[in-house]
């Protein structure tokens, strides 16, 4: 069964979007495992980057609002290009903006998710989640349908309070029963700087002191080749194979898949 995992922050800018990208990239390229990405920011800036900006029928919202559940979620999968190799994305366009609105009457609309991805979770090795930079019904449907979950974060006190803020959800999604085995994978630092300032340096140490063995010690590190690939629409681990950034996330991969404790 495939493991899901959502990557999620409440603050906008800290790289959410590319860790998806960039962790389904190295799973399907260099550890070979059939990989879906989920994307459920009305953005849609994962779907633009895996499927080049091509249209699509289906995407998740279909499938949210499918009352019914007779829409088969395998319908609405598309391809990613093919510079992401056993990639596919649940496609998302800007209609995800009004989901609380459509789901807001529904019966158990907290496990509508995970119950469309359930089928799916025998076909793919791993489920990556990519949410918008807000809590609402979509995080809260993505944390019951994952496994686990993963909080990227830039070095910001910003970023720091809209951990606690995840943290908190997590808890009453766990306490609520709605899903009592969901795993903290932990918190992954992004635009990471050698060095730094002070002031930066306080923030790894308050990180560590309030994470511990969840801060995870591989750091994404700030690079103008996230947004070279970003502009190519092709991963960084493509373009830049060798470089930091490439090594960072296919290290995050490994360890997203449980090869690195």
């Amino acid at each position: 069964m495939g493991r899901v995992i959502s990557i999620l922050n409440e603050k906008g800018g800290v790289g959410k979007t590319t860790t998806v990208i960039e962790s389904a990239f190295h799973a399907g390229s260099g550890l070979k495992l059939k990989c879906l990405v989920v994307d459920l920011d009305p953005q849609a800036n994962a779907t633009t980057m895996l499927t080049g900006g091509q249209e699509h029928k289906l995407g998740a919202f279909d499938l949210l609002t499918d009352g019914s559940f007779k829409t088969s979620p395998f319908t609405a999968l598309q391809p990613a290009i093919e510079e992401w190799v056993n990639v596919c994305v649940l496609p998302a366009d800007r209609r995800l903006g009004s989901i609380e609105v459509h789901l807001q009457a529904r019966i158990n609309r907290d496990n509508i998710l995970k119950r469309i991805l359930e089928p799916l979770k025998a076909y793919f090795d791993l489920i990556l989640i990519d949410l918008p930079p807000t809590v609402n019904a979509l995080t809260v449907n993505a944390l019951a349908a994952s496994d686990g979950y993963l909080v990227p974060t830039d070095l910001s006190q910003y970023s720091r309070a809209a951990i606690r803020t995840i943290q908190d959800l997590v808890n009453l999604v766990k306490s609520n029963g709605i899903n009592a085995n969901l795993e903290f994978m932990g918190v992954v630092v992004t635009s990471f700087q050698k060095g730094g300032s002070i002031a930066v340096r306080q923030l790894i140490d308050d990180l560590t002191e309030e994470y511990k063995e969840r801060l995870i010690p591989t750091r994404i590190p700030d690079s103008v080749k996230v947004t070279e690939a970003q502009l190519k629409k092709k991963p960084v681990g493509l373009i830049d194979p060798d470089g930091a950034v490439s090594i960072a996330y296919r290290e995050l991969s490994r360890r997203l898949m449980g090869e690195l404790k």
